[in-house]
């Protein structure tokens, strides 16, 4: 079973774009910023993956010089390793294996 962005936030499917990916804590945790539109609706939100295990990045366009990417699809996956996470963008794809991810936002 597919675990959405969507569900999480209780939030109407709209479009998601990732503002920034950050490394922390020597790797062990991943900091996914994002930002939600529904017109007229735009949320900040991140996602926070602790005591990641691995984490794969796979550049699709490299010459790009966007500050964003568009997520063409997702899967937050399941914790304790059981399912990696994964974004597919415009201009790369992410897959983390992690144990607990966190939800940041403000509203």
């Amino acid at each position: 079973m597919r675990t959405n962005i969507f569900d999480m936030l209780n939030i109407r499917t709209g479009n998601i774009t990732l503002t920034n990916i950050r490394v922390e804590k020597w790797g062990s945790e991943i900091v996914v910023e994002c930002l939600y539109r529904y017109p007229p609706e735009e949320k900040a939100f991140a996602l926070r993956f602790k005591r990641v295990r691995s984490s794969q990045w796979i550049s699709v366009k490299m010459d790009s010089e966007d500050n964003h990417a568009q997520v063409l699809t997702h899967d937050v996956g399941e914790g304790n390793y059981q399912r990696t996470a994964r974004f597919a963008t415009v201009v790369a794809e992410i897959v983390i294996s992690y144990d607990l991810v966190d939800v940041e936002k403000d509203w």
